[in-house]
């Protein structure tokens, strides 16, 4: 579609009645007239004076515009496309389509429903924090199952920011139970809270940490605030705190659900254990999950939980 005057091929122009402007036509037909020191085509009208001027002011402001006497031939539109939407490069702006596969789904009916959710409750709730740990070794499928299973929580885009470090060798447990109590025993000895102090009490915890090297397995968790491509390429993660969180209590529960007792260990600061384990700066400490069979004689606090009006509310 042409808009304006359009070129031929001989260089003559196209008037927008119909007719053609050649210099032979133009001269046949008066050429032009003086108005005003004004020169106009005695046809059409146009001032090419007054457009060339124009053009030139345009180029002295810096404009980078078509000179508005030049016809020109307008681009095929796309489709859909408006004047106020200019066509898009293909090969730069389209997005290849998601792939998507069927989700794999098993309904069952409510009585089922209830009685695994029932179940499932009252298993969790024997689920509870040891501090005294046997020594005796666990299958290492049960761990790797575990990990499997945490690797399967929810994360921003798919970006899965964690990384799991299964320490079991004496030697490493050792270097980290050391490094852990000098952290803990500044802690208590001046960093923490009177607060948190009185909240702990009687759960009868304090710097020493003997089950860091007495259970057969450390799982040290980290949280990755960048995660690298193929090509070595960082990308940001976001919501990676609850991502990490999820994916913990995931673990968690795999473990117990498999026969295996934990606790949740957290001394601070824990950037140790970049250096123990040789995890770059990209990567924050998170937690270390201590995991095996709970000692012949261990106990835990009598405590209870909350019920449900206290922790859930129905609207």
């Amino acid at each position: 579609m042409a808009t304006g005057n359009s070129r031929t091929d001989g260089g003559d122009y196209r008037l927008p009645h119909g007719g053609t402007l050649t210099p032979t036509n133009k001269q046949a037909a008066g050429a032009s007239r003086r108005h005003s020191g004004v020169e106009e085509d005695a046809q059409t009208g146009v001032d090419h004076q007054g457009l060339v001027r124009g053009h030139q002011r345009s180029l002295d402001n810096g404009c980078r515009r078509r000179p508005p006497s030049i016809p020109y031939q307008e681009k095929a539109r796309a489709p859909g496309q408006t004047d106020a939407q200019p066509a898009m490069k293909e090969d730069k702006m389209k997005k290849p389509d998601p792939e998507f596969a069927a989700l794999q789904f098993t309904e069952k009916n409510p009585d089922e429903m209830i009685a695994l959710s029932e179940s499932f409750y009252r298993n969790v709730q024997r689920r509870r924090s040891v501090r005294d740990f046997s020594d005796r070794p666990v299958p290492e499928e049960v761990i790797k199952n575990a990990l499997l299973a945490a690797g399967t929580a929810p994360s921003r885009a798919n970006m899965q920011p964690w990384h799991f470090v299964v320490v079991g060798n004496p030697d490493t447990k050792r270097a980290i139970r050391e490094a852990a109590e000098e952290e803990e025993r500044a802690f208590y000895q001046g960093g923490a809270p009177e607060e948190w102090l009185n909240a702990v009490q009687p759960l009868g915890t304090d710097a020493n940490k003997p089950f860091l090297e007495t259970a057969p397995s450390l799982i040290v968790v980290f949280l990755k605030k960048v995660t690298l491509d193929k090509g070595g390429k960082g990308h940001k993660n976001y919501y990676t705190t609850e991502s990490v969180g999820i994916a913990v209590g995931i673990l968690i529960t795999a473990l117990h659900l498999s026969g295996l007792a934990t606790l949740t260990h957290t001394p601070s600061p824990m950037r140790f254990l970049n250096r123990i384990l040789g995890r770059p700066d990209s990567e924050r400490p998170f937690l270390i999950l201590v995991t095996g069979y709970p000692g012949t004689n261990a106990t835990v606090p009598a405590i209870s939980r909350y019920e449900l009006d206290q922790i859930a509310s129905f609207f």
